[in-house]
């Protein structure tokens, strides 16, 4: 029997990794079918990055790896040039995101691995049915599949010193005032803040003329830091100035730090939000950290002296002095001098490695387990073949332990009450018993599958007879599944009398009217429009939709050719909706949580991980455990 109840991806090899082989399956085909921001293994890259789909064109090399990197935008210059031109001010709110926006901004990064339809239906039948700022988030837009995060892309003419002119679409900037003193200093912060999210950023300065002096300061700073003042000068700033080579934090007095710089150097400022840290290139090379113990938001510090939290958002900023004194800025849009996508790899691997470094206070789970964990998603989504083929590894490993010496260690591990060198954590007769259990479910999996080719093949009045054999009083207890698969016999009758009018007009012969599928919409269909008292009555919010939805088939000459309805009759339709009575029957009929535990478990990490970076906690940024676990798989 082909499809998915007949067999799943072979297990070619002996489980090693059974966790490995459970997320390579969970991750499968079945299982990212119509889920959101997935994408298969082929065409990983070294850091397991799945190709650049939905990725802003714009975005630097070092943060196309993110697990945010969709949502992120880098503007293009001279659409921010515009946007200013045409009166669009960019976010400036300091108010946090409301609780709702910050969901939205967490349901949009976590991406489940599987969603099920939306729908006001009974559990066991669940399957069928102005830009904001966050210190963490930085600017969030609104769009069409959840929420977009600015990146600063150019200097903003709103938020500047009237002592400085921007130019070449607000990426250059030239010092226009007198310069006789520090009180004609002069600095302009980028247009959208930082966001902690990205766990690094960075960006790049070219000194296009040093000036008179080279009074020049490179850094970043909280918004509302006066603008009158160098970059580092002022509480809540930080910055490397180019006439001694110090460098200032939230103080007049600067640090001896790299090298002064002048006209035709970059300078380049990086912020590492996990290390808390910043750092400082010039002309390609990193100059060693700059500042540490940094204060933002998620990791806050006792408030004394220069490290009070901040709960304002941070920007890149630049600052002169002397006359003559011009820089442009370089974002992103095009390529840094300093190689910081591989600074940013460096980083990112040994967060992952600390993430995968044995922790000897968990243990590690057994092979029982693990391989309980790969059944059970295998017997949930009837991959018949590879669950029994596991079976018979694990059967065969359980009669080699049992038949093996007792070793001083395994000895010792029972001794304990443990299961430290029983390699399937059962007896034989434990084992035993289990392959009777799976037999026992392979079994029923062969009643699912028979429901599941039903559907497939269109036949629903099959389906509904399967499921009455195998499963009594299933449909009389949870009749939404029932009018599901009635309401999609009336599209596969409809469907059917579009191919025989197909067929008779290539003959000549009269059309042949839709009398099947309207006589089993009025006498099958229409009662439940109606029928708001009896026992199995269905809610009128999931009839009636699906009722229109259906009925309009009939209202066209063509359905085929009309997009509103066009969807019904794709076949693919039937395997959505044998998934969801798949889903339906677990629960409904053999109590089993809808999801597999597997499938829960992965979905839970990949959220977790992505509310983690949402939060720009640690260095949960800088790991795309998406791509490093299951893309890579």
């Amino acid at each position: 029997m082909d499809g998915q109840f007949a067999s799943a991806p072979p297990l070619a090899a002996p489980v090693k990794q059974p966790f490995a082989a459970a997320l390579h399956l969970a991750t499968g085909p079945a299982a990212l079918a119509g889920a959101p921001g997935t994408a298969s293994a082929a065409g990983a890259d070294e850091d397991g990055v799945v190709g650049d789909a939905g990725i802003n064109r714009n975005l630097p090399a070092y943060l196309r790896t993110l697990a945010i990197a969709p949502r992120l935008e880098l503007a293009d210059p001279a659409t921010s040039a515009a946007a200013f031109a045409a009166g669009v001010s960019p976010a400036t709110s300091t108010s946090p995101m409301t609780l709702s926006a910050t969901a939205a901004a967490v349901s949009a990064l976590a991406s489940p691995l599987s969603a099920a339809a939306p729908g006001p239906l009974s559990p066991a039948s669940a399957a069928f049915g102005a830009p904001t700022y966050n210190p963490v988030m930085g600017a969030a837009l609104p769009a069409a599949d959840g929420l977009h995060i600015q990146l600063p892309s150019a200097w903003n003419q709103r938020d500047k010193c009237g002592l400085l002119e921007l130019k070449d679409a607000h990426q250059r900037v030239d010092y226009t005032g007198p310069g006789r003193s520090d009180t004609d200093a002069a600095a302009v912060r980028a247009n959208y803040p930082i966001p902690m999210a990205t766990g690094i950023y960075y960006y790049e300065v070219q000194i296009v003329s040093k000036g008179r002096e080279g009074y020049i300061s490179v850094g970043f700073c909280a918004q509302g830091v006066a603008l009158n003042r160098l970059p580092g000068w002022e509480q809540h700033s930080w910055g490397y100035h180019g006439d001694d080579g110090n460098i200032f934090q939230s103080s007049g007095s600067g640090k001896a730090y790299g090298p002064t710089f002048t006209t035709g150097d970059v300078i380049g400022c990086g912020i590492n939000f996990a290390a808390r840290s910043a750092f400082f290139t010039k002309n390609g090379v990193n100059l060693g950290t700059a500042f540490t113990n940094l204060p933002f938001p998620t990791t806050p510090v006792p408030a004394s002296g220069n490290s009070a939290p901040i709960s304002k958002p941070l920007y890149p900023a630049v600052g002169m002095r002397t006359p003559g004194e011009v820089v442009a800025a370089n974002f992103g849009h095009a390529p840094f001098k300093f190689d910081i996508a591989a600074y940013a790899a460096d980083l990112r691997a040994a967060a992952w490695d600390k993430i995968v470094r044995p922790n000897p206070a968990v243990p590690d789970p057994s092979v029982r387990q693990l391989t309980d964990l790969v059944l059970g998603y295998l017997v949930h989504h009837g991959y018949k073949k590879t669950a029994a083929a596991l079976l018979r590894q694990r059967q065969k490993i359980a009669a080699s332990s049992a038949s093996a010496p007792e070793s001083p260690s395994s000895a010792a591990g029972a001794s304990h009450g443990g299961d430290a060198m029983d390699v399937d954590g059962a007896s034989a007769a434990a084992a035993a018993s289990d392959a009777a259990d799976v037999r026992e479910q392979l079994r029923e999996m062969e009643q699912r599958a028979a429901i599941r080719e039903a559907i497939l093949d269109g036949d629903m009045d099959r389906a509904l007879a399967a499921i009455d054999a195998a499963y009594p009083a299933f449909l009389d207890r949870h009749p939404e599944t029932r009018f599901a698969l009635q309401c999609q016999k009336f599209v596969e009758l409809v469907a059917a009398s579009l191919a025989e009018r197909d067929a008779a007009s290539a003959t000549g012969a009269p059309p042949a009217p839709l009398l099947a599928a309207l006589d089993y919409g009025r006498r099958t269909l229409a009662p439940y429009g109606h029928d708001t008292t009896s026992p199995t009555a269905l809610p009128a919010e999931l009839v009636q939709p699906r009722l229109l939805a259906v009925f309009s088939l009939v209202a066209y000459a063509d359905p085929r050719t009309v997009p509103v309805v066009a969807p019904l009759l794709d076949p693919a339709q039937r395997a959505l909706l044998a998934e969801r009575v798949n889903g339906a029957i677990q629960v409904g009929a053999l109590g089993r949580p809808a999801r597999p535990a597997l499938e829960a478990v992965a979905c839970q990490t990949r959220a977790a991980a992505a509310v983690l970076a949402a939060r720009g906690i640690a260095d949960a940024p800088l790991v795309n455990v998406a791509a490093r676990v299951f893309g890579g798989l």
